[in-house]
């Protein structure tokens, strides 16, 4: 189940996060996947995600109240 979503500033990817702590980035014009980020998320569940304002770093935030930044390529 997708519990969170977020463009990049640009909107060239949409990440969504999951109930298992994945993170899975997309291409919106293709709507084909990118890349995946498997998170140590111990609460289990991606609670919110966050671009840096570049598009260069993802943040994710779990539901064990840790937040983790990501680069993304």
């Amino acid at each position: 189940m997708i519990t969170s979503l977020a463009f990049s500033p640009d909107g060239n990817i949409l990440a969504s996060g999951d109930g298992t702590g994945a993170v899975q980035l997309w291409n919106p014009a293709t709507r084909q996947p990118i890349g995946r980020l498997i998170l140590v998320v111990q609460g289990g569940q991606v609670g919110s995600l966050a671009f840096s304002p570049d598009s260069k770093i993802l943040a994710s935030g779990g539901t064990d109240q840790t937040v983790r930044l990501w680069k993304v390529q």
